[in-house]
């Protein structure tokens, strides 16, 4: 039996491919690891920050974070407390939630109406999962964590597969000499 140079060419670019997708698949659930450790952290810093007896230089790069935080939108608040939390969370505990980063609420005529519509809109699209709390019976909100992707784990199979055509001696199919 021949070797063929392009199946050859095929199967090991395929094999990159392969390594290249489980390598973005870990770099996603690595970020996700980390988004949800930076979101943690958020209400710390502002709550220290608030603490402070002396005025943070608005030049600086605490200065421009905590601006961002205060300027980010109300989804993007709910979005960061329910990162930040590993357990359910009420809409009450989530409007505190904002409070406690820094969010000025004052703005909002109804605010758990706006938490309210944001939780919606989230699971909607996917993002958080709806439960009843079992003990109170209160409607409670988790982040899901984005799963892994689809791509990536049919490139997995698809490799699995190949493995196990190169280890079995059986005739390939693809094979231009089947002898």
């Amino acid at each position: 039996m021949e070797d063929d140079p392009v199946k050859a060419a095929l199967l090991s670019l395929f094999e990159k491919h392969q390594e290249l997708e489980n390598t973005k698949a870990f770099c996603r659930s690595m970020l996700q690891d980390l988004e949800s450790e930076d979101a943690k952290l958020q209400p710390k810093i502002v709550a220290l920050a608030s603490a402070l007896d002396e005025e943070i230089d608005p030049e600086s790069p605490l200065a421009h974070y905590l601006t961002e935080i205060a300027a980010a939108g109300l989804t993007e608040g709910v979005r960061a407390v329910l990162r930040a939390n590993e357990t359910c969370l009420t809409p009450t505990e989530i409007r505190d939630g904002l409070l406690r980063l820094g969010y000025d609420l004052k703005g909002y005529t109804n605010v758990l109406a706006s938490v309210h519509t944001i939780l919606g809109r989230l699971i909607e699209s996917d993002e958080i999962e709806k439960k009843v709390r079992a003990r109170t019976k209160d409607t409670v909100y988790l982040w899901k964590p984005k799963p892994q992707n689809e791509a990536s784990d049919l490139a997995k199979q698809l490799k699995k597969d190949l493995d196990y055509l190169r280890t079995e001696r059986r005739p390939d199919p693809l094979s231009k000499t089947n002898g």
